[in-house]
């Protein structure tokens, strides 16, 4: 069997929670209900499932949906605690004002998009120029990007109302309109199942729902006790997923495969993994906000306040995405695996 080499880089991760601050008082008894884009719903599961077995009392209810009804219930101030890839705008701030609404609106974390395919898939790599055309149409076949016989290419997104088609609208297809092979499933998980389906399809998903190797579909952490009260320390040592040199001996998903970008200035594709993200070498990337309307005291705000302390972005971390005050890298350890 053929060795594994598996780049980690090793950091010293001291968070310094942003703008709420660390929590200081024990939260109480409470139920209430947050809304989190459905892209980076397995981060706030892994949030909520700490929060609640460091705070027994306390019950979180999310409402996972799309960014744009998110929005549009900040608005109508149905949504106090909301975790979106983007900030409150000038307009929504001015509405929150004249009611009397106090709100912050905070970085949480930096994730990034990733294009998943078909296993069966020849493609090696795709440019964010080519990725572009494949949205608007331009690109409607497999073999005008390299010589294939996949035939038509599908893209698939979560949901018309996707942070993720927001983004790849703003970042990737400058605006331009989509092209008529677009199409929308109802939720992440379905994407999968429509890119295993297809040998010709593309996925669009938020990196959090791959496993921090790439290989599959993630699968929520079970936290113990004893690792919720190691996430407590003021530092602690943690590895960022950096390249995987992929050999025969790695346990793969036998359905899909994350396809390589890279720049348009640059010959040397990426996946989305932590150090590349990082580094900023994979283009594709976005921050993640915690947006709280809740009063200062209130359940709703401490919950915000734990995901901005040094536990809250230790579980981030863990999740494939890098928490919003990842500090400079200490030292670049190489881990070989027989």
């Amino acid at each position: 069997m053929k060795s594994i080499a598996k780049i980690l880089l090793a950091v010293v991760v001291s968070v310094v929670a942003v703008a709420c601050g660390p929590s200081t008082t024990k939260p109480t008894a409470s139920q209430f209900k947050i809304f989190c884009d459905e892209s980076v719903e397995n981060i706030l599961r892994q949030e909520v499932e700490v929060y609640e077995i460091k705070y027994p009392g306390v019950r979180i209810s999310p409402v996972y949906t799309d960014e744009r009804t998110i929005l549009d219930s900040i608005n109508a101030f149905k949504a106090r605690v909301a975790f979106v890839p983007s900030e409150l705008s000038d307009a929504q701030k001015r509405i929150l004002k004249a009611n009397d609404k106090n709100y912050y609106c905070v970085p949480m974390a930096v994730d990034a998009v990733a294009i998943i395919a078909h296993k069966d898939n020849p493609v090696i790599m795709l440019s964010v120029k080519q990725l572009g055309e494949i949205l608007t149409g331009k690109v409607k076949d497999w073999n005008e990007i390299s010589p294939s016989s996949m035939g038509e290419i599908k893209v698939v997104f979560d949901n018309e109302g996707s942070s993720t088609v927001r983004y790849m609208l703003e970042k990737v297809t400058g605006r331009k309109p989509f092209g008529k092979n677009i199409y929308a499933q109802k939720t992440n998980k379905e994407v999968f199942r429509a890119v295993q389906a297809n040998k010709g399809a593309i996925g669009i998903i938020g990196v959090s729902w791959l496993s921090r190797d790439l290989s599959d579909i993630a699968k929520c952490h079970n936290y113990s006790q004893n690792e919720i009260d190691e996430l407590e320390k003021a530092q602690l040592n943690h590895n960022i997923y950096s390249e995987e040199l992929a050999t025969d001996s790695v346990d793969y998903s036998k359905t899909i495969q994350v396809i390589p970008i890279r720049r348009n200035d640059s010959p040397y594709p990426y996946k989305p993994y932590q150090l590349d993200i990082y580094t900023g070498d994979y283009p594709l990337f976005r921050t993640i906000y915690a947006i709280c309307t809740a009063p200062a005291g209130t359940p709703e705000h401490a919950f915000c306040r734990f995901i901005t302390s040094i536990p809250g972005q230790k579980v981030l971390l863990n999740t494939g995405v890098l928490p919003s005050n990842m500090p400079p890298a200490r030292s670049v350890n190489i881990v070989m695996d027989e």
